[in-house]
């Protein structure tokens, strides 16, 4: 891959980075707003950490679906160094999403717990998208009369 390739390539990727991330806090507003499914949970009897593992488990999964498009994009760009484009896609977001973090650390060091299931969240949802995006399309080339 030439350098001017890599450096447009590596740019998309930070594109796609944000791009989702503003989708993301898009929809999570608008589903926040238009859906109380955490009151429908507590009035049902879910509380304390029961209702925190729900609550993380249905955010990854929405996740997960929501970084599809942006796993395929990625994969668009055929990227020889998945790391590289990954860390340039996730950083930007990651960055914003914990920029109060960098003003003040003391709100992480007292906290600091708090952030993990976040962190873990922002860090690994694309990363693991696009491992699912990889393996369904090996699977799909590898298939016997599929279409490439």
């Amino acid at each position: 891959m030439k350098f001017d390739n890599l450096r447009i390539s590596l740019f998309a990727a930070a594109v796609i980075g944000l791009a989702q991330m503003f989708v993301l806090q898009l929809f999570w507003v608008a589903l926040t707003l238009n859906v109380p499914y955490v009151n429908w949970l507590v009035t049902h009897g879910l509380t304390g950490p029961p209702l925190r593992v729900v609550l993380f488990a249905f955010d990854n999964l929405v996740n997960l679906g929501l970084f599809l498009p942006a796993a395929f994009a990625l994969r668009a760009l055929r990227p020889r160094k998945v790391f590289l484009y990954l860390a340039v896609a996730i950083l930007p977001g990651l960055l914003w999403q914990y920029r109060l973090v960098f003003s003040d650390s003391s709100i992480f060091v007292a906290n600091w717990s708090m952030f993990i299931p976040g962190l873990l969240t922002a860090a690994l949802t694309l990363p693991l998208a696009v491992l699912i995006v990889h393996i369904i399309a090996t699977r799909r080339m590898g298939a016997p009369g599929a279409v490439a």
